[in-house]
C-alpha cells in the first residue's frame, strides 16, 4: 500500500492510499411513474354512490339500485368488470352476514327458542341436532338370464315394469 499526496488549489493538500475508500452504502428508490389524478366519470361517482347505498341497505342490490336511480343490470356490469368493486361489494356482503348472525346470537341470549333452534339445526350437525328423513326404496336386479340382449334397456325394463304391475 503506497501512499500519494494530492496537491488542490482549493483543498489544500490530501493524503491519498492505493486503498479504495469504503463507500456509504446508498438506497435506491425506484421511482414511481406518477399518474395523472384524473377527474371522476360518471361511472365512479356511480360506483361509490353504489357501495354507500350497498352499506345501508346490508347488501340488498335492488334497494341500493332505486337509491342510486340505476338499473340492476348496469350494477352487475360493473361488478363482472371492475375487481375492486367486486370486492368492495362481496366485503359489505360478509358485514351484513355478521350483522345477522350477531342479531341471532342476541336472541340467543334472550332464550327465544326458535333462534336456538335454528342455530343448533344449522351450527349443531357435527353433535347430532339434525332433522333427517328417511326414505326407504325398494331396487330389485334383474336376471341376466332374462334379458336377451336384442331389445334396449329401456323397453326391457318398461316389459319388466308391465309385468310386476299386472
Amino acid at each position: 500500500m503506497s501512499t500519494h499526496y494530492l496537491l488542490s488549489p482549493t483543498k489544500g493538500v490530501k493524503m491519498m492510499t492505493d486503498k479504495k475508500p469504503k463507500k456509504k452504502p446508498t438506497q435506491k428508490t425506484p421511482l414511481r411513474k406518477r399518474t395523472p389524478r384524473k377527474k371522476p366519470n360518471k361511472v365512479d361517482t356511480h360506483k361509490k354512490e353504489l357501495i354507500a347505498a350497498l352499506e345501508q341497505s346490508l347488501g340488498i342490490v335492488t334497494t341500493a339500485c332505486t337509491a342510486v336511480k340505476i338499473s340492476r343490470p348496469i350494477y352487475y356490469k360493473y361488478y363482472n368488470t371492475d375487481p375492486v368493486f367486486k370486492k368492495s361489494v362481496d366485503s359489505i356482503g360478509e358485514m351484513a352476514l355478521d350483522t345477522a348472525e350477531s342479531k341471532l346470537h342476541q336472541l340467543i341470549k334472550e332464550g327465544n327458542p326458535t333462534a336456538i333452534i335454528f342455530y343448533l339445526k344449522t351450527k349443531g350437525k357435527k353433535r347430532g341436532y339434525v332433522e333427517r328423513q328417511e326414505i326407504e326404496a325398494r331396487v330389485s336386479s334383474y336376471n341376466q338370464g332374462e334379458w336377451d340382449g336384442e331389445e334396449t334397456p329401456e323397453a326391457y325394463l318398461q316389459r319388466t315394469l308391465s309385468q310386476t304391475t299386472k
